[in-house]
């Protein structure tokens, strides 16, 4: 049972926990996925929705299996988006805009783990907001095909 509330690693840590909020660990970080939730309505995009869920348990309850699970559910969109590279290759406009939600997530994960205090949430939220921006434009990619 331990290996299941195993708490979150504190380099996990995207801001400083149950500030805001008793009920919610990192607020702004659970608060900022609703775009892909958005996204994921739209376009009926299930594997989006699946990550998004796991994205807000991860967030809200700060523990490592349920961290574990939103790494799932972002590799789970990776395969997708893989999945999708030859009709990816011809739209390189879509692939600069996740290219660019990818570069905020490698600067996130190097600049917050080591100034947690000071940057807080703000790099993660803009990433969440650009990666959502990304689906939106891949989902949107894929509709304009069919």
């Amino acid at each position: 049972m331990e290996w299941w509330l195993e708490p979150l690693a504190t380099k996990s840590h995207r801001e400083l926990h149950y500030v805001r909020s008793s009920w919610i660990a990192e607020f702004w970080c659970t608060l900022s996925n609703i775009g892909f939730f958005v996204v994921a309505c739209m376009y009926g995009d299930v594997v989006t929705l699946f990550a998004a869920t796991a994205s807000v348990l991860s967030h809200c309850v700060p523990l490592e299996r349920v961290h574990d699970l939103d790494l799932i559910g972002v590799a789970c969109v990776f395969l997708r988006v893989a999945y999708y590279s030859p009709l990816l290759i011809q739209h390189p406009e879509v692939m600069m805009v996740g290219s660019g939600a990818l570069f905020i997530n490698r600067v996130d994960a190097y600049v917050t783990r080591r100034y947690v205090r000071t940057i807080g949430a703000t790099l993660h939220v803009v990433w969440h907001i650009a990666s959502a921006y990304a689906l939106y434009r891949f989902d949107q990619m894929i509709v304009d095909s069919m």
